[in-house]
């Protein structure tokens, strides 16, 4: 955390003295190795094509798994393989429309990987495949950085009176936070300049132990922005604290 600001420093070290002599320090834990390829289908009837995918798919996960051996060796490997059709609208200086667009996905446990270089090599391998299925042509054939599947999750838990501070009780200090929280909630101007606070500490930490600090902030805010629009299993609250 070295390069970071000192103000940044500060703030998280305060926090992590805090909630050390007030909590029970942190806990973590993880969820599925699960990452995402997307393989970009153009010039082909979509609900057609989506078909003929869905009635091989046992054979096109097969045929994805030969691209990641070892992978699957180790317990990894192409897991399921979804398509879903997008339907570009006409822009406002727009003067035809886009045709509509299959895109095949692929779920691959990469195990302990970070997997960008697996997935690429998978999505370039089965793309021939799926041309010769369906016809057409492949567009963009490349991983995705957000993984609602796989997340790294830290929390830690404080007794609602151990959190006074100054002349506030420790109730008082709550409701503060509550409402500061409810605001960004409602308020997207306020939620960037949140989001960016907690990404001080997990970009510091990204960098530090050499982590993709550049693919964690854009999966991070287009989580934010679209995770209401995911599946409900892939919402933040499901399963987040541990039993």
């Amino acid at each position: 955390m070295c390069i970071e600001e000192p103000s940044v420093i500060a703030a998280a070290s305060s926090a992590a003295k805090f909630i050390a002599d007030k909590g029970k320090g942190f806990k973590t834990h993880s969820t599925s190795s699960i990452m995402r390829g997307q393989i970009q289908v153009l010039d082909v009837n979509p609900e057609l094509a989506s078909i003929l995918i869905d009635s091989n798919k046992k054979d096109l996960i097969a045929r994805a798994n030969e691209a990641c051996e070892s992978m699957v060796n180790r317990g990894g490997g192409v897991k399921d393989l979804t398509t879903k059709i997008l339907r570009p609208k006409v822009e406002a200086n727009q003067t035809t429309k886009m045709a509509d667009m299959l895109i095949v996905e692929f779920q691959i446990d990469v195990c302990e990987a970070m997997g960008a270089n697996i997935i690429n090599t998978v999505a370039e391998a089965l793309s021939p495949s799926i041309v010769e299925l369906v016809g057409g042509r492949v567009g963009l054939k490349i991983l995705s950085n957000l993984c609602p599947e796989r997340r790294a999750i830290s929390y830690f838990e404080i007794p609602v009176k151990e959190m006074a501070w100054k002349s506030s009780t420790g109730k008082e200090v709550a409701n503060k936070m509550l409402e500061a929280y409810t605001f960004a909630k409602l308020d997207v101007f306020r939620a960037s300049t949140h989001n960016k606070g907690i990404l001080n500490g997990i970009d510091a930490v990204a960098i530090a132990t050499g982590q993709d600090w550049r693919a964690i902030e854009s999966a991070a805010h287009a989580f934010s922005y679209y995770s209401k629009l995911l599946p409900t299993k892939h919402s933040i609250n499901d399963n987040f604290f541990p039993s």
